[in-house]
């Protein structure tokens, strides 16, 4: 018997919002196919410690309690981490070009 933790919930809409966010936001399509690949890393790292857990010799049930707990989890920590390279890359394509001084 599994024991559902309320904020599961939380985690994956947190998870799929800033998902969309941060692919969306990536310019051209090399960039939104780069945050996509770098998102499904992030989840795929969070299953691999979940499973970690299992492997070591933990309860299973609790490992793969831990493994779905932790996809979201490092999926939208992958997910933010994509927001702020987009706004970044944002400010810094609007900064105006540095004039040059006249001193050699």
């Amino acid at each position: 018997m599994t024991h559902e933790n309320p904020a599961n919930g939380l985690f994956y809409l947190a998870f799929f919002v800033l998902s969309i966010i941060g692919v969306v936001g990536g310019k051209p399509w090399k960039q939104k196919l780069y945050n996509l690949l770098y998102i499904l890393g992030g989840s795929a790292l969070g299953v691999g410690l979940g499973v970690l857990f299992m492997v070591w010799g933990t309860s299973p049930g609790a490992a793969g309690d831990l493994a779905g707990a932790f996809c979201p989890i490092f999926g939208a920590a992958a997910a933010y981490i994509c927001m702020r390279h987009n706004m970044k890359r944002e400010a810094a394509s609007q900064r105006p070009e540095p004039k040059a001084s006249g001193l050699r």
